[in-house]
């Protein structure tokens, strides 16, 4: 007798979109994370003792929950609301998150509506649920208008520069290993005129970006530079710059050094750009992670 495959999940042993929902639902272990506030969510990890920037990425407004991030976010309010699939879904928020996630998928299923239980049953996957509203087109929108992509931190919007920085830092979890990399480019060309790297060890990702952001503008002030623009691929970063408090009692020492620091310049402004845009110096911070080069500048 020739093999085959078969699905045991429905009658026929035929796959089906419809048969695989139903089978992720009637098994508790799939929707325990969600239920059970068990999901790897920044806000869940620090109540573990994780030491995480605990600000909801979409919005970088708020704490990153269960109910904030499946619900109560501002860019998933407008997509609850507006994306045609699931805009008839009553967004409940007199219960609990819990309650009112089981009652939608009671309903759904009840009412046979698969396709709109195929995009909810997604969204037990935290990073899943990210990635979906940020494709979206009016997510996508909404994020244009929630996330500032730069921020003058000293000096006037006319002035000039004399440099641009870009600067990124490099961490490993399992041994906090950690590494800064910066460098030094012209302001109207693609030239780099130095740089620099360093290895340490940090305790996160957002602290090795602080600590390199603040080696990086020491570095700028040793060389004369009193006019930057700086290049980062941290959004979190231009948050916490324009005074949002930090509950990180090491981040926050550093985010105060970095603001010292910042008054010795004449302008400065921050410019959230895409991660390729600081490939170079994200290079040099890998080779200091790695411990290739442990203290380089030029």
């Amino acid at each position: 007798m020739d093999d085959f495959v078969y699905w045991k999940y429905s009658k026929d042993v035929v796959f089906s979109t419809k048969s695989a929902y139903a089978m992720l639902l009637r098994n508790p272990d799939y929707s325990a994370g969600l239920l059970n506030n068990a999901l790897p969510l920044t806000g869940i990890l620090q109540q573990h003792g994780i030491p995480v920037d605990t600000t909801c990425v979409l919005c970088l407004g708020n704490h990153e929950s269960v109910e904030h991030l499946f619900r109560d976010c501002p860019l998933v309010r407008e997509v609850w609301v507006t994306a045609p699939l699931i805009a008839s879904l009553q967004v409940r928020r007199d219960i609990t998150f819990s309650a009112w996630f089981v009652e939608i998928v009671l309903d759904l299923r009840r009412n046979k509506s698969w396709e709109t239980l195929e995009w909810v049953s997604r969204s037990l996957a935290a990073e899943d649920f990210k990635s979906a509203i940020r494709s979206l087109g009016m997510a996508s929108t909404a994020l244009r208008h929630h996330v500032s992509s730069s921020c003058l931190l000293q000096g006037s919007s006319d002035s000039n520069v004399d440099i641009c920085l870009v600067f990124d830092g490099a961490y490993t979890l399992h041994d906090h290993t950690a590494g800064a990399g910066w460098i030094f480019r012209s302001s109207d060309s693609d030239i780099v005129l130095g740089g620099g790297c360093r290895a340490f060890t940090s305790s996160s990702t957002f602290q090795s970006e602080l600590q390199t952001c603040l080696w990086a503008l020491k570095a700028a002030d040793r060389r004369g530079f009193r006019r930057l623009l700086i290049y980062t691929d941290c959004s979190t970063l231009l948050t916490f710059l324009t005074n949002k408090r930090c509950q990180d009692i090491s981040c926050l020492w550093l985010l105060q050094d970095i603001k010292v620091i910042l008054t010795r310049f004449l302008f400065c402004e921050v410019r959230k750009v895409p991660r390729q845009w600081v490939a170079p110096a994200h290079w040099l911070a890998s080779q200091a992670r790695q411990r290739r080069m442990l203290l380089w500048s030029c």
